[in-house]
């Protein structure tokens, strides 16, 4: 049976390359939430650090 003049085994292949997409952009989501994650916890460290604090502190980059 082919589909829009595909065969089978191209078919076949592009199934495999869909699910290997599939495979791919669910591991880029898990690394995404894992760096959410990360940073949800370093900001609450900040929060925690900067609220028990009672002197004034400036952050400041190199090129401000």
């Amino acid at each position: 049976m082919n589909t829009d003049g595909q065969s089978k085994e191209q078919l076949l292949n592009q199934l495999a390359e869909l699910r290997r997409r599939v495979a791919e952009l669910e591991k880029s989501e898990a690394a995404h939430q894992q760096a959410e994650e990360t940073l949800r916890v370093s900001e609450e460290r900040l929060r925690q650090v900067t609220s028990s604090i009672r002197e004034v502190l400036w952050l400041r980059d190199a090129t401000s």
